[in-house]
């Protein structure tokens, strides 16, 4: 129950609860290591939830890609070994497996000092602004304005959201309503949890309410103003903030 709730119903942990979530990962990683002589570990989804953890727990751990290619074998192993799986569970357990591991050995590059922002066509004159402002002040900032209108945007805009280090979100009642602009946001908040990216909204209008209905996961994050009275402000907050994260930009 506490592997099938931090993994399948992660996105609902708040968070405030984020290092309680931490914790019962690391307590599930020495529990599976104090049965390793048990039954319990030669079961399928305990191998698949080993490989999980060395994933998202031990993310810079020395060693860490060796430890997943064995945990990998050993759920191959077992799946074979074990007949009475339905055939379907066992494909599916398998491509899980073979996904997460591709994953673990595939290296994130990163841009240090890149910022992605993420907005809804029609704010874009706004993001357009907030774009030109914070580049005069020296940060490097991208979105889909920029990119190449010959190659598929999709493919640009999630390359962007990889190579970044920070993000900001022009929060408008807009963007809350856009199936796009929700993508995007699910994507860069399961970058932070990975602790890949800081996270940063600019909050144009939205209420508490609003945002507890339609995105409460984002009531954790630092909130700027991004009316048109505050923005100047914020905009030079937001430089202070990525400038302490990437000290060393030009």
């Amino acid at each position: 129950s506490l592997v099938n709730f931090l993994f399948t119903q992660e996105v609902l942990v708040p968070p405030a609860l984020t290092e309680q979530s931490g914790e019962c990962k690391e307590y599930l990683i020495r529990f599976f290591a104090d049965a390793s002589d048990t039954f319990i570990v030669e079961k399928p989804e305990v191998q698949l939830a080993m490989i999980m953890l060395r994933v998202k727990v031990q993310p810079q751990k020395k060693g860490r890609i060796a430890m997943v290619k064995e945990d990998h074998e050993a759920l191959r192993t077992g799946l074979m070994d074990n007949t009475s799986y339905p055939r379907l569970a066992t494909r599916y357990l398998l491509a899980m497996g073979g996904a997460i591991r591709k994953r673990s050995e595939r290296k994130v590059r990163r841009t240090p000092g890149t910022t992605f922002l993420s907005y809804t066509k029609d704010n874009a004159k706004k993001a357009r602004n907030i774009v030109d402002t914070l580049g005069e002040k020296g940060l490097n900032v991208v979105y889909d304005a920029q990119f190449d209108p010959g190659e598929p945007i999709a493919r640009q805009v999630e390359v962007a959201m990889i190579n970044a280090s920070t993000a900001i979100l022009l929060l408008t009642k807009e963007y809350l309503n856009s199936s796009w602009a929700s993508d995007e946001r699910d994507f860069l908040m399961d970058k932070r949890r990975r602790k890949e990216l800081r996270l940063f909204v600019l909050n144009d209008g939205v209420t508490q309410r609003q945002l507890a209905r339609k995105a409460p996961l984002l009531s954790g994050l630092l909130h700027l103003s991004g009316t048109d009275a505050d923005l100047e402000e914020s905009l030079q907050r937001l430089v202070e903030e990525i400038g302490q994260l990437n000290p060393d930009r030009s």
